[in-house]
């Protein structure tokens, strides 16, 4: 059936233009009723203003501002002379076929000595002055966890992990997590009264949309679920084409709840809690993700640290049961056939799979700890609920000695051992991978950072994933730069 079918009266009634946009934003597999609902809560939100004023034509700058001609630019041509015409551009150029839109890492390869200008620098490796304060923990009516004590009792781990801080502040580790200049830049568009507030809100988004998630990612896809949010659309099943991920049911998940409580279990949820907390300017306590708890586990080379089951999906495609088996003969040549055959058992689920089974590999001589030290994602990546506030207590006393916040030293962990934990991103501060996105999506659409910043700061806009190409003189005339 076609969408117009489907929509039939939705368009009669709203205009096949509002019915585009939600359908933009909530992707074109959205369920009839979730659309109906969220095409009527536009339209109600809309009404007071169409009442107050005639809609008029976005007014041109007062300075003209330079049109910037990517080699491969996004393809716009949806917009409507409202307020929201550089959202509808951003999910009309991120769901195109288009061909020759760079990618965001081949887009910043070529302008990389264009960044690092969009805010003051200089200051990251400080504290925001913003309330530091402790985030309750989970207390085990039986303690910490017996790996846990042993392996940052070790002597030689500590000076291990301590080495890896000191590389990792080396690189900037101690400036990642301060946003305070991007908070500014807020103040300064919707007031002193509704920044905290609203930038709390942004920072649970980027929590919420960290899983699995390279911050680079991480960033694109909590601009989107922020869009969604600050402009009363309901959080689909599956985001829009560009916004989805591997861990896509956790971010839809975790956004919901935030729409919906304003906020963050602490104890259900303590790792996203902080990383939003941190983000915020609360550099007291430790975001312990992925990367930050598989270090001990690798330096201390404890078997108790390795995961107990990975599953990995299979492409159709690629689903050869003989080749599989081969390839990772080929990796671990000991590999013994029961946990061949255990590895291979889900293959022919409905979404094929093979299973990883460290521990039990290294303990019946399948993979050496050699192998395993050398395969980051065999260790477990999450602390169990007995670990958080231990490990957390202890990285806070290792931080006091050497002079760091707690958030500083956990960021400095994160870019030193990087290489040994399986790091993808970029080692640097947060705030930089923040403005090249900005950037991105700004030179995708030819129009100034500034305004893309602004947008997106006050959830008018998503940040774009990918595009196609721009008329940059059509651009130029809609938005009078």
């Amino acid at each position: 059936m076609s969408r117009a079918s489907r929509f039939a009266d939705l368009i009669s009634e709203y205009g096949k233009a509002a019915v585009d946009e939600v359908l933009s934003a909530l992707g074109r597999d959205a369920e009839p009723e979730m659309v109906k609902k969220a095409v009527a809560q536009r339209a109600k939100a809309d009404a007071p203003a169409k009442k107050a004023a005639p809609a008029k034509k976005v007014a041109a700058p007062k300075a003209p501002l330079a049109v910037k001609t990517s080699s491969a630019p996004a393809y716009l041509k949806t917009g409507s002379g409202t307020n929201r015409d550089l959202a509808a551009d951003v999910f009309a150029a991120t769901s195109g076929k288009e061909k020759g839109a760079p990618a965001f890492s081949d887009w910043r390869a070529a302008n990389e000595a264009d960044l690092g200008t969009m805010f003051d620098y200089g200051s990251l490796g400080q504290v925001p002055n913003v309330p530091q304060f402790q985030i309750p923990r989970y207390q085990p009516r039986l303690g910490p966890s017996p790996r846990i004590i042993d392996a940052l009792k070790d002597s030689r781990v500590v000076k291990g992990i301590n080495e890896t801080v000191d590389r990792g502040a080396e690189l900037g580790g101690k400036e990642w997590y301060n946003t305070d200049p991007l908070f500014r830049r807020l103040v300064s568009s919707v007031g002193a009264t509704n920044a905290p507030g609203e930038y709390a809100r942004l920072m649970d988004i980027v929590a919420a949309t960290s899983p699995r998630a390279k911050v680079q990612d991480n960033i694109r896809m909590a601009s989107y679920y922020n869009y969604l949010l600050k402009n009363g659309l309901p959080v689909p099943d599956k985001p829009a084409p560009g916004y989805g991920s591997i861990a896509q049911k956790s971010h839809v998940r975790h956004a919901r709840n935030i729409g919906q409580q304003g906020g963050w279990n602490v104890f259900e949820n303590p790792k996203p809690a902080s990383f939003s907390s941190n983000l915020q300017g609360n550099q007291q306590v430790s975001t312990i993700d992925t990367h930050n708890f598989r270090l001990p586990g690798i330096i201390s080379r404890d078997p108790r640290f390795l995961a107990t089951s990975i599953d990995e999906l299979v492409k159709p495609e690629l689903n050869d049961r003989a080749t599989i088996i081969s390839d990772l003969m080929a990796q671990y040549p000991n590999m013994q056939g029961a946990d061949l055959d255990a590895f291979a058992s889900k293959l022919n689920d409905a979404k094929p799979k093979v299973t990883y089974r460290p521990q039990d590999w290294l303990e019946s001589g399948s993979i050496s700890m050699d192998e395993a030290v050398d395969r980051p994602t065999f260790w477990a990546s999450v602390p169990n609920d007995n670990e958080y506030g231990y490990y957390e207590a202890w990285q806070q006393d290792q931080a006091k000695k050497m002079g760091m916040s707690p958030a500083q030293y956990q960021a400095s962990m994160w870019v030193g051992g990087g290489e040994d934990t399986g790091l993808g991103s970029v080692a640097e501060p947060f705030l930089k991978t923040f403005e090249a996105r900005i950037k991105y999506t700004a030179d995708r659409l030819g129009v100034s950072p500034d305004i893309v910043m602004e947008k997106m700061l006050k959830g008018e806009m998503p940040l774009m994933a990918q595009g196609g190409s721009v008329d940059t003189e059509e651009l130029a005339a809609k938005y009078g730069v």
